[in-house]
């Protein structure tokens, strides 16, 4: 634990009828890999504007996730990361850094996570 591969979730509003598609992609932080890359599968990888990367940070030696997590929307990705010659898009995240970032619009509290993806699907 945890899953380092793309996992994906469909989110429906039971009300509202309205789904949001999630891809979920987890990183192992430790001492060693202090500031971890978020790596994405570019044959696969679909953006669209009812679908979003959540990119949760495992700490390894404290064995849970990092307070801090991205909630991305996915047509945002080919903008902040780069083109690998893996295949791969990838940029680096530093959770829980205060250094002015790309990312710093997409940083969010692992604990209002559930709101924020809750609000997406509400009715407007």
């Amino acid at each position: 634990f945890p899953d380092l591969e793309t996992a994906e979730l469909a989110v429906l509003h039971l009300e509202s009828r309205r789904v949001l598609g999630l891809q979920i992609k987890t990183v192992g932080v430790d001492s060693e890999h202090p500031d971890p890359k978020v790596s994405v599968l570019a044959s696969s990888f679909r953006p669209a504007p009812d679908t979003y990367l959540v990119a949760l940070a495992w700490q390894r030696e404290e064995r849970r996730f990092h307070d801090e997590c991205l909630l991305v929307p996915s047509e945002q990705i080919p903008v902040i990361a780069e083109p690998k010659a893996s295949a791969h898009l990838e940029f680096d995240w530093h959770p829980g850094s205060r250094a002015g970032s790309q990312l710093n619009e997409y940083r969010l509290a692992l604990n209002q996570l559930r709101s924020n993806i809750a609000l997406k699907v509400e009715p407007s």
